[in-house]
């Protein structure tokens, strides 16, 4: 039950594929705003601090807005990858949903990857093709890795 129309379209939101809402300072996407606010707490200084020591991985370090998305990612280092593949006799096992989602794009045929450097449009269904492409793009004009998920 759900105490307004619209708490109701914001849990819609979180069952679909959309990706509407963009962090202006990494690129990455989020299916709701209210998602991008919770993690642009990670880009303000004064605040970083704080969640480190509240919600910081036992065995990278990198650190999380709450104890969900952290326990969600400590599947990456033991080793659990609850969330499995259906597409057509696949049954490939993922750590996380997000990459499973990726991972279905990929077998769609989906572009996942755009390549920002200037004057390039690219776009790749794998971060490793990505890679591959970057290569072609003269060294001294990289400062960061110039990447969308799309």
């Amino acid at each position: 039950m759900f105490m307004s129309s619209t708490s109701y379209r914001i849990h819609q939101s979180t069952h679909n594929n959309k990706y509407n809402y963009e962090c202006q300072t990494c690129y990455r996407k989020f299916k709701t705003s209210s998602s991008l606010v919770r993690h642009n707490r990670l880009h303000k200084p004064e605040k970083l601090e704080e969640i480190k020591k509240k919600y910081g991985c036992e065995f990278c370090g990198k650190q999380f807005l709450g104890s969900y998305a952290l326990n969600r990612h400590i599947n990456t280092h033991t080793g659990v990858k609850p969330f499995i593949c259906n597409f057509d006799g696949c049954g490939k096992a993922f750590p996380e949903k997000y990459i499973l989602e990726m991972h279905i794009k990929g077998h769609n045929g989906e572009l996942l990857y755009r390549c920002h450097f200037e004057g390039c449009q690219e776009a790749f269904k794998s971060r490793s093709q990505y890679k591959i492409h970057k290569e072609t793009h003269p060294t001294q004009d990289i400062i960061i890795e110039a990447f969308e998920i799309i």
